[in-house]
């Protein structure tokens, strides 16, 4: 039986703009990110799985790294399209934009038996 969904996302932060103008760097507003994220995904019964700050990508393009890689756990795809289609998600996703030069999101179904 397939267990609870994850989603994995790779990021590269640059120093980046806030669209208010306000100067911040990836990592801040990674940060920011994932204080608004916490909430959203206790709301639904998620939580955030592991979090990586460095990274050795074995199988890529030679140009191509990331600074940190996350996984999250939802009960369900349902729940964590509900939290991305969310007013709560949309008025914070600045700051995902914000912290990244580039990012990869994966949603997965994990068997942990």
């Amino acid at each position: 039986m397939p267990g609870p969904k994850r989603a994995v996302s790779v990021g590269s932060p640059e120093p980046g703009q806030e669209p208010d103008g306000g100067p911040t760097s990836g990592a801040e507003a990674d940060a920011i990110d994932g204080e608004h994220m916490r909430p959203l995904l206790a709301d639904v019964g998620g939580s955030q799985a592991w979090v990586s700050n460095e990274s050795m990508v074995v199988i890529a393009p030679s140009d191509e790294g990331w600074d940190a890689v996350f996984a999250i756990r939802c009960p369900s795809r349902r729940a964590f399209l509900d939290i991305a289609r969310s007013e709560r998600y949309r008025a914070t996703v600045h700051h995902r934009t914000t912290a990244g030069a580039d990012s990869r999101l994966m949603l997965t179904e994990v068997d942990e038996d």
